[in-house]
């Protein structure tokens, strides 16, 4: 039961450079996004929405061009209506330049999501007026208690940085890693959110709604 949150899960592409990615390591199939079908499949739900989010099978932001930018305002500005909070995902740092370009440097989401391939990048997030920007990193094999406390630090000490989190990563068989999970449990709620894998959103998919992630596996 996701309680009126949804998550438009998009297919424009991607850089591919993310160490770890959950569309090459689970095998989803994401169909290459509609943006006109996934309008009408958000315009249906809307009513009963409470929360929607864009992120990928891909990054949304992924050679942005003027249309899609102006896709993106046009549901935020539905959604914003109708009391809906909006999120973008993104690993992608030039965020607020790909999605204000030519156009006034406004809030269009309410939050920016940005998964990070690497805390050295996290000095060069920028911020848009009005926007909160979230930093959240998928804990690999390769993470270690001193690591998630120096990005801690770093994070604490760059302004355009409000939130923290760290996400469990799925393994190849669906089964989750749990690197560090004591040390993360410690923290929660503390120093960042811990987010343990589960179906938080219905996941739209052009004219279509899927409950779990699992589902959208290719099949043999």
């Amino acid at each position: 039961m996701t309680d009126g949150h949804y998550s438009v899960i998009t297919n424009f592409g991607c850089h591919w450079k993310c160490p770890y990615c959950v569309v090459k390591t689970t095998g989803i199939d994401v169909p290459e996004t509609d943006m006109n079908e996934t309008t009408r499949t958000i315009e249906r739900l809307l009513p009963n929405m409470r929360f929607l989010s864009f992120s990928g099978g891909g990054d949304p932001l992924w050679r942005i061009d003027d249309e899609r930018r102006a896709w993106y305002r046009r549901i935020t500005e539905q959604c914003k209506q109708k009391g809906v909070a909006t999120e973008m995902h993104t690993s992608m740092i030039a965020a607020p330049h790909l999605l204000h370009a030519g156009t006034p440097d406004e809030p269009m989401f309410d939050r920016i999501v940005y998964h990070i391939r690497h805390e050295r990048l996290i000095p060069r997030i920028q911020r848009i007026q009005g926007t909160a920007n979230r930093v959240v990193f998928v804990v690999a094999p390769d993470f270690t208690p001193d690591r998630i406390d120096r990005i801690d630090r770093m994070c604490s000490g760059v302004q355009n940085v409000d939130e923290l989190s760290f996400r469990q990563m799925i393994n190849p068989d669906y089964s989750i890693d749990r690197t560090c999970e004591d040390h993360l449990l410690e923290g929660h709620g503390k120093r960042w959110h811990y987010i343990t894998q589960g179906d938080y959103n219905t996941y739209i998919l052009n004219d279509q709604t899927a409950d779990t992630y699992e589902s959208l596996r290719r099949t043999a």
